[in-house]
């Protein structure tokens, strides 16, 4: 609302600089008055053919009857002003011309923020428009950068009268017919100004006008969110926990033996308790009384390595965000949301979303008809989000996926090379089963199935149409399949791990991937609260890397 009366308040600053240009119109109308005295006199004058009026009036004559040189002097002012724009009017009329009629040399520069987030939302002003519109933090300064517009081009409106009076004090000794050629002038002059002030006012209107709708928008959309957080929370009793499925749940196969809560129904929880504390070499079943973030150094909200020179763009991102978060908790939280609003913009967003709600619905039911378990492999929304905001940030033109199972996760990520606009790419691997329930072994009750794809579908059915031309499916498994791509490939810009998640295999996948990885790439992971490899791997490379929420972790390079 402070823009928007700023913006007021300079459309009566323009109301008052055309009561000044009324004045000064009237001022010329009284200079027109002395001069037609003075012309009075030299009529006088010429009737007597008196030695004074061939004095006075001699560059006159000369100049309309000889064309003299003394008459070119004269009104050579007047003249280049009317048919070459010259030098001096130029540089006399710059803050009204450059003001009114350039505006795309200033407001370009002092409303760039605005202007490019309402006509091109690319991807760098979209960062600094979030932060005046979402935030509402640094309008104030933006305003401010307007009204220095609006003052500048007060004061060359404001110092026309002194122009116009030295001019006119010419015009009157030159000759008799000045008058008529520089109220003409003068009429123009006066009709351009109050034409592109009132192209100003209408700029002005409009970029109220969007800023209004914006600050609606977003007010809609955290209501919104609201609402959906509000769902997920009353849905999380009958759906599968979302962390279950980055959890120990990521397993291929049916594990047996699910106990049975007090309700008699099978109970996952229990079940994922029971199992061994070490599920492989150096990996560890979260959901074990015993286990202890330590073990694997599963510090979230910690970035490793800080210490390590690095010029990656994300990874000052994320240093940004982490001083944030010591001022205000919600800060990582304010970054998702806006990423979440900027996602729903996005074209085929839409059809992903949609596609996940039914593939829930799906498991859901399959879950109550057989009591069992069956997972559906996607990471929850806050930590795809993640990736989504690191992609938009480093910007990639190659991003390899393993584990895809549904495509949630790769569907975020293509929607993030869509809006970053450079023709980015992804490659995907996964070997993930899909549901049969006319094969029995899916129907038995009492077991727990991770990385299921929805009966009837295919690996990354979820991603949207419009993108399928942007990714590349491998079937099969990432131990086979990725050294075969990865040396396919000219370079690796962004890498995400979520297939295998032993110690042993992710550290294989990393070093994979380093193997093209470009100077500034990012090795991301999820599920690091299985193994410590991600942060071995960050130390065996002297890179930083980030916890985000003890999840999802991710690796810097440059």
């Amino acid at each position: 609302m402070r823009t928007i009366s700023s913006v007021r308040r300079f459309v009566g600053n323009i109301e008052k600089i055309k009561e000044e240009s009324r004045k000064t119109n009237e001022g010329i109308a009284n200079q027109s008055t002395i001069l037609n005295d003075k012309l009075n006199e030299i009529r006088d004058g010429i009737a007597n053919q008196s030695t004074v009026l061939n004095e006075k009036l001699g560059e006159t004559r000369e100049g309309i009857t000889n064309q003299s040189t003394i008459l070119n002097d004269k009104l050579i002012e007047v003249r280049e002003g009317l048919t070459n724009q010259s030098t001096i009017l130029n540089d006399k009329l710059g803050g009204v011309r450059e003001g009114i009629t350039n505006q795309s040399a200033i407001l370009n520069d002092k409303l760039i923020e605005i202007r490019d987030g309402i006509t091109n939302e690319s991807a760098i002003l979209n960062d600094k428009l979030a932060e005046i519109v979402e935030s509402l933090v640094n309008e104030q300064s933006n305003i401010n950068k307007v009204e220095e517009v609006c003052g500048f081009i007060r004061e060359g409106i404001n110092n026309q009268s002194t122009l116009l009076n030295q001019k006119l004090e010419e015009i009157i000794k030159g000759s008799i017919n000045e008058q008529r050629i520089i109220n003409d002038n003068m009429s123009l002059l006066i009709n351009h100004s109050e034409s592109q002030q009132t192209k100003m006012n209408d700029i002005l209107s409009i970029i109220s006008g969007k800023l209004t709708d914006m600050i609606d928008i977003l007010t809609e959309q955290q209501l919104q969110l609201r609402n959906t957080v509000s769902h997920i929370a009353d849905s999380s009793d009958r759906l599968p926990k979302n962390e279950l499925a980055s959890g120990p749940l990521a397993v291929r196969g049916p594990v047996e033996g699910i106990e049975r809560g007090s309700d008699g129904k099978p109970s996952i929880a229990q079940a994922l308790r029971s199992l061994p504390l070490q599920r492989a070499p150096k990996t560890y079943n979260t959901d074990h009384p015993d286990y202890d973030p330590a073990h694997v150094r599963n510090f979230p909200g910690t970035l490793c390595n800080s210490d390590k020179p690095n010029t990656n763009p994300a990874l000052r991102a994320v240093r940004q965000i982490m001083q944030a978060s010591a001022r205000d908790e919600r800060a990582w939280q304010d970054q998702l949301e806006m990423a979440l609003a900027e996602v729903q913009e996005i074209p085929g967003a839409s059809q992903l979303f949609e596609r996940k709600e039914s593939a829930e619905c799906f498991f859901s039911e399959i879950n109550q008809r057989y009591e069992s378990h069956y997972q559906p492999g996607w990471m929850n929304v806050d930590d795809a989000l993640f990736l989504y905001w690191l992609v938009r940030r480093l910007r990639p033109r190659t991003v390899v996926e393993t584990g895809i199972c549904n495509g949630f996760s790769a569907g975020l990520l293509l929607l993030a090379l869509a809006k970053n606009d450079n023709e980015g790419t992804l490659h995907a691997v996964g070997r993930a089963e899909i549901f049969d329930a006319r094969d029995r072994r899916w129907t038995e009750r009492g077991k727990v199935f991770g990385e299921v794809v929805v009966g009837g579908e295919q690996l990354g059915w979820m991603i949207p149409d419009i993108y399928r031309h942007r990714v590349q499916l491998y079937a099969g498994d990432a131990e086979t399949l990725l050294p075969e791509l990865i040396n396919k490939l000219d370079s690796v810009d962004f890498f995400f791990h979520d297939s295998d998640h032993t110690y042993g295999h992710m550290m294989f996948e990393f070093h994979q991937a380093k193997r093209k990885l470009s100077s500034r790439g990012i090795v991301a992971a999820d599920n690091i609260a299985w193994n410590s490899s991600l942060w071995d791997f960050a130390d065996d490379c002297c890179v930083p890397a980030y916890n985000f929420r003890g999840s999802v972790g991710a690796a810097f390079f440059g």
